[in-house]
């Protein structure tokens, strides 16, 4: 079973992305975060298979995690969430090691399928990306 953290600065949005993953796939999601300062502690002790970060924190970057979790545990796999939709900061995630990016006003079925892309291994972009 993959073993999910999901870190989003929005409660009711991480409260109902856990939801939907938990009634509806096998992933557990193990803890919601908050902050960005609160995840390399987190990871430290907990053994997961992937974040899914929001970019825009209040404290830390999700570009900035992304960077500090490919140093310290380049196993963990990460999906972007994000209202940013500009091919700027999808590539720049990307380019600091996220497996992939998904935004925040997609349904349901493609955030399913980013995180299976993603848990084989494939990386994931949205279609607006994959066009340029």
């Amino acid at each position: 079973m993959q073993k999910l953290l999901i870190v989003d600065d929005h409660r009711l949005f991480a409260e109902g992305i856990r939801f939907l993953i938990e009634q509806s796939t096998d992933y557990e999601v193990m803890r919601m975060l908050h902050k960005g300062n609160e995840v390399m502690p987190f990871l430290s002790k907990n053994d997961i298979d992937m974040v899914l970060l929001d970019i825009d924190l209040p404290d830390v970057s999700g570009f900035e995690i992304t960077k500090m979790i490919r140093i310290c545990c380049p196993r963990i796999k990460i999906l972007a969430l994000s209202m940013l939709n500009d091919l700027q900061s999808i590539k720049r995630m990307i380019d600091a090691g996220a497996a992939g990016y998904c935004n925040k006003s997609a349904g349901r079925e493609e955030l399913f399928r980013a995180i299976q892309k993603i848990v084989t291994g494939e990386v994931y972009l949205p279609l607006e990306y994959l066009k340029q």
